[in-house]
């Protein structure tokens, strides 16, 4: 007897087994989706902690950068930082950031001989491999972080608080475009240049907005495209992705006079 006469016998209505397994099935499936749109939710939200921790580390390092040079210029009549530092003979060494060690919380500036170069038997060993002095002047899950590589850069040229040959000080600076408007340090992405490298970005190189200058100029690896930046008073922020280069490179500058306001960048 089949099962529907067998029920017709018993009186009770047929039940539509037929049914059952395909409403397992979507049972199934609605679970596994919703158990994947949960661990999902939950990679994203850990994914996110983790970027804002490295941004979070990345503006705490870029501060701490800027902290050192307004204090380098404290203890040296106002000079900021040379943007090269440069042995006996005038030759390039080293860059502004080397310069700066000796501000710098936990960096071993005293067994350095800034006489020799990095890969001297004196040097290599703190400046020639990745380490604790490296990441001071890196961004965590950027491309330069764990390597050589630094993300904070200045800009050099003659109208810059950066000059190859000369120091500008922050009192020259305040007297003309002022220190709130005038760009001191600055993220860039993908620029494979060492921390210890006398090379930063040229003040050529500002002809795009930020989101089009990776590897080339002010930039970030981070999606929103704005990278930090720490200006010549010490505040921190991130430049608009999409400023004009017109504005970066009056922002560069420090006796340009162009008319400049924070909401510009």
């Amino acid at each position: 007897m089949n099962d529907a006469n067998e029920s017709a016998a018993s009186g009770q209505p047929p039940i539509p087994k037929s049914h059952w397994p395909a409403f397992r099935v979507g049972l199934v499936l609605t679970e596994g989706i919703f158990a994947f749109v949960v661990v999902y939710a939950i990679v994203g939200q850990i994914v996110s902690a983790r970027a804002r921790d490295d941004l979070s580390t990345g503006l705490r390092n870029v501060r701490n950068i800027g902290l050192a040079a307004m204090n380098y210029a404290g203890a040296n009549d106002s000079l900021l930082p040379p943007a090269v530092l440069r042995d006996e003979q005038g030759k390039p060494q080293y860059s502004w950031r080397v310069a700066l060690l000796g501000l710098m919380d936990g960096a071993s500036f005293r067994v350095l001989d800034l006489s020799q170069p990095a890969d001297s038997p004196v040097n290599k060993p703190l400046l020639a491999t990745p380490g604790p002095l490296s990441e001071m002047f890196q961004i965590p899950g950027s491309p330069a972080h764990k390597t050589l590589n630094s993300s904070f850069f200045v800009i050099t040229g003659d109208e810059t608080p950066f000059p190859q040959k000369k120091q500008v000080s922050s009192k020259e600076i305040s007297e003309n475009d002022g220190q709130t408007t005038t760009l001191m340090i600055v993220e860039a992405a993908d620029m494979d240049i060492t921390w210890t490298q006398p090379k930063d970005i040229p003040f050529d190189a500002l002809n795009a907005s930020p989101k089009d200058l990776r590897g080339k100029g002010p930039s970030t690896h981070r999606s929103d495209g704005a990278p930090l930046a720490i200006f010549c008073d010490g505040h921190g922020t991130m430049l608009n992705p999409k400023a004009d280069p017109a504005v970066l490179k009056a922002i560069a500058t420090w006796k340009g006079k162009e008319p400049v306001t924070l909401e510009d960048f």
